[in-house]
């Protein structure tokens, strides 16, 4: 490793390090949606007493009436600007109010988090949520789970971790208290494998009634250990519900899609600081391939950080391609460069994200499966198949038989793609195509 290189992935230890211990790292605090990975949970679902949590649950919230709530300790690995953390919250659910795969609503009641995001969560989520800490360790088969505020532990909960289960994935809908007053509501996405616990307790220990509403829990009725995803939507006020519920899928589904993209990628806001950054590109960064400084990315040589300069203002110019060709970076004497291309995203799923950028190492393998990226341009799932066929060089009865539909179907997708894209001729979608296929 050259000692510039080995002065890169120094830093980058440095900010994780910072981020452990919840230094921040830039002035403003990281904006939502928060895609996180390597998540562990042990999450209990339980059910309290009702007339206790009917005596917490504030005024123009219901109780469901059936005292189900949550007890979880989680700790968060990755996940760009908010990350690492550790974090417990206890809910109840609430009547009248639906999530996005129609489980009823959760009144968040009260909380720790660690480092930013603590500051993130209690200014803009729940003011019922504290700055402090938690843990969740794994002791000989055994899930424990600490949480507290400076030296004082407040709860603690352990289960003895059994065989696994069916990985799951849904959209849990959250309300907490608007900082001002009111509520907000916000949707947690999960694709988490599972394992089962038994033997669990909870422990309030001196000090916990000062700081939560402490309820005991009466049962058990799914309580396990989760490790995966989780995608946390923007806040927003509590009120329309089905407005709020619509965009909250679209910033969950936006997010998985973007992790799961078959290379190195960033979201850029419109000054060019980052607001997300995927697995590959964490990847980058950490081999000090990909430089960070001042939450933007920057370059040790002037005619790369003017090729991405360029490349930046072709992309927001309305008159460009919908996706620019890739340009090469860091071609250096003894560097293998990497291929920049960039994109504008679709605004209704990507909140403060203006411009997807990727990048591609030409001496690795990259997936050129062009669909989701058509998707993250704002296409649906079935609209970007469509012209992934047709793009890539198939005529539109072609790709009807081949995806079992109509001919009608296909044409109707594809005018839809076409207004998407800002574009009205197939010769420009398989330029599109081609260029997303790398």
């Amino acid at each position: 490793m050259s000692d510039e290189a080995a002065q890169r992935l120094a830093r980058q230890r440095e900010l994780t390090a910072a981020r452990a211990q919840g230094v921040r790292i830039d002035a403003a605090l990281p904006p939502p949606p928060f895609h996180l990975r390597g998540v562990r949970l042990l999450y209990l679902m339980c059910r309290f007493d009702p007339a206790a949590v009917a005596r917490i649950v504030p005024e123009g919230l219901v109780p469901s009436g059936t005292g189900w709530g949550i007890i979880c300790f989680y700790s968060a690995a990755q996940g760009w600007g908010i990350a690492p953390y550790e974090a417990m919250y206890m809910t109840v659910e609430l009547a009248g109010l639906e999530a996005p795969d129609t489980s009823p609503a959760n009144y968040m009641h009260s909380g720790f988090f660690s480092g930013v995001a603590g500051e993130v969560m209690t200014r803009s989520y729940n003011t019922n949520f504290h700055v402090g800490w938690s843990r969740l360790t794994i002791e000989d088969g055994v899930a424990i789970g600490e949480a507290g505020i400076g030296d004082q532990t407040l709860v603690r909960a352990r289960a003895r971790i059994g065989e696994a289960g069916d990985p799951i994935s849904g959209a849990s809908r959250y309300i907490g208290r608007r900082p001002g007053g009111g509520f907000t509501s916000y949707t947690v996405a999960v694709s988490l494998g599972v394992r089962d616990t038994h033997d669990q307790s909870v422990e309030f220990l001196d000090g916990a009634g000062a700081w939560m509403n402490c309820l005991e829990p009466l049962e058990y009725a799914y309580p396990v250990l989760f490790e995966g995803e989780i995608t946390i939507t923007s806040p927003t006020p509590l009120g329309e519900a089905d407005e709020d519920k619509a965009s909250h899928v679209r910033e969950a589904d936006f997010a998985a899609l973007f992790n799961r993209l078959g290379r190195a990628a960033v979201i850029l806001a419109k000054d060019g600081s980052i607001v997300g950054a995927n697995a590959r590109a964490d990847g980058l960064m950490a081999e000090g391939r990909l430089r960070i400084a001042g939450g933007k990315i920057a370059f040790s040589r002037s005619r790369d950080a003017e090729a991405f300069d360029q490349l930046m203002r072709g992309a927001a110019e309305p008159s460009t391609d919908t996706v620019t060709a890739r340009v090469a970076l860091g071609s250096g004497v003894g560097e293998r460069p990497l291929l920049a291309q960039a994109m504008v995203l679709d605004s209704e799923a990507a909140g403060q994200g203006h411009l997807l950028v990727t990048f591609d190492d030409p001496a690795r393998d990259v997936d050129s499966d062009p669909v989701p990226a058509l998707q993250l341009l704002g296409l649906t799932p079935a609209e970007a198949r469509i012209a992934g066929l047709v793009g890539g060089g198939h005529s539109p009865k072609e790709a009807a038989d081949m995806l079992k539909l109509s001919l009608y179907t296909v044409r109707s997708a594809l005018k839809i793609a076409f207004d998407k894209l800002g574009i009205s001729r197939q010769s420009e979608l398989a330029k599109i195509v081609a260029r997303l296929a790398g």
